[in-house]
């Protein structure tokens, strides 16, 4: 039976009122725990006022081998 670990990352936006998300700095992020075996399984925007963005929750899994 395969077994998996978990990892969660919180990715927080920039700028004066927050809610921008720098897509190369996420797409370096989303990259990186790629290239280290970690597949996403799910990104969860959550919101504050005005709809802006407050953080970005991503959940990322890869099997466990021992």
């Amino acid at each position: 039976m395969k077994k998996y670990e978990y990892k969660t990352i919180i990715v927080e936006p920039k700028g004066f009122f927050g809610g921008k998300i720098n897509a190369d700095e996420f797409n370096r992020v989303l990259n990186d725990m790629g290239s280290n075996g970690w597949e996403l399984v799910e990104a969860i925007a959550s919101n504050q006022d005005l709809g802006s963005t407050a953080l970005i929750i991503c959940v990322f899994k890869h099997e466990n081998v021992n």
